[in-house]
């Protein structure tokens, strides 16, 4: 059984955290007048981090990539499947 943490903790994290996060990007956005392009690219970085943390608390994301090639599992470290040099 899960535990009540386990299941709600990271959700209402990741809200707490773009709650905190929208003050300081809305006094840049009214400061600053940035081009839309890099307001996108602050949005697009902010969700590529609540991404990878949500995804290494669930387990979908390696949290030292160096390890996954260590265990011999990913054919990223030498291009082969299991992990064996060519």
């Amino acid at each position: 059984m899960v535990s009540l943490f386990a299941f709600f903790g990271p959700p209402l994290i990741t809200i707490f955290l773009f709650a905190v996060g929208t003050l300081p990007y809305a006094l840049w956005v009214t400061r600053k007048r940035p081009s839309r392009a890099a307001r996108w690219a602050v949005i697009g970085v902010a969700a590529a981090i609540a991404a990878y943390g949500a995804g290494t608390v669930y387990g979908l994301a390696p949290t030292n990539p160096l390890d996954v090639c260590a265990t011999g599992t990913a054919t990223v470290c030498t291009g082969t499947p299991g992990g064996t040099p060519h």
